[in-house]
C-alpha cells in the first residue's frame, strides 16, 4: 500500500498545496508578464526617436520588430541566465538542509526530521526558464508593434 491510500487526508492536502504552489505560480509569472510590457513600453518609449529614424531611412516595420524582439529577448535570456545561478547559488548553500532542530519537539510530533532538505528537480528549473524566456518574447511584440505605428515624421518629433 502506499502512503496515499494510508493516508488519503494527507494526500488531499498534499494536493491542495499543489495546486496552491501552480496557482502562486501562475501569479507571479502574470506579474513578470505585466512588469516586463511595461518596462518594455517604456524601453521602447524612450528609444521611439532612434526607431522612427530607422524606420525614415528606409527601415520596414517588421525589421523594427525584429529588433526590438531581438533585443529584449536577449535581456530576458541575460536575467533568466543570472536567476539561475543566483538560484544555484542559494540552492548549494543549503544543499546539506536547512536546521531545525531549534524546532525539533514541535517536529516530532508531526513525524518529521529536524533537517529540512531542498529537493531539485531539472524539470521545474526548465518550465521557468522556457516560459520566461517565451514569455518575454511574446511581451515585447506588443511595444514593438505600438513603436512602427507611429508615423516615423511624428517620432521624429518627439
Amino acid at each position: 500500500m502506499s502512503w496515499r491510500q494510508l493516508e488519503p487526508q494527507a494526500a488531499s492536502m498534499v494536493e491542495v498545496s499543489d495546486i496552491t504552489i501552480y496557482i502562486l505560480f501562475v501569479i507571479v509569472m502574470g506579474a513578470l508578464t505585466f512588469g516586463l510590457v511595461n518596462t518594455l513600453v517604456t524601453a521602447v518609449m524612450e528609444r521611439l526617436r532612434e526607431l522612427g529614424m530607422l524606420r525614415a531611412i528606409g527601415m520596414r516595420p517588421r525589421v523594427v520588430v525584429a529588433q526590438v524582439v531581438v533585443e529584449s529577448s536577449a535581456i530576458m535570456a541575460m536575467g533568466v541566465t543570472t536567476g539561475m545561478a543566483m538560484a544555484a547559488c542559494i540552492f548549494a548553500l543549503v544543499a546539506d538542509g536547512i536546521d531545525l532542530t531549534a524546532f525539533d519537539d514541535s517536529l516530532a510530533s508531526f513525524g518529521m526530521r529536524p533537517t529540512f532538505v531542498p529537493v531539485f528537480d531539472i524539470r521545474d528549473v526548465v518550465l521557468v526558464a522556457v516560459l520566461s524566456l517565451v514569455l518575454g518574447a511574446i511581451a515585447s511584440f506588443y511595444p514593438a508593434r505600438r513603436a512602427v505605428k507611429i508615423k516615423p515624421l511624428e517620432a521624429l518629433r518627439r
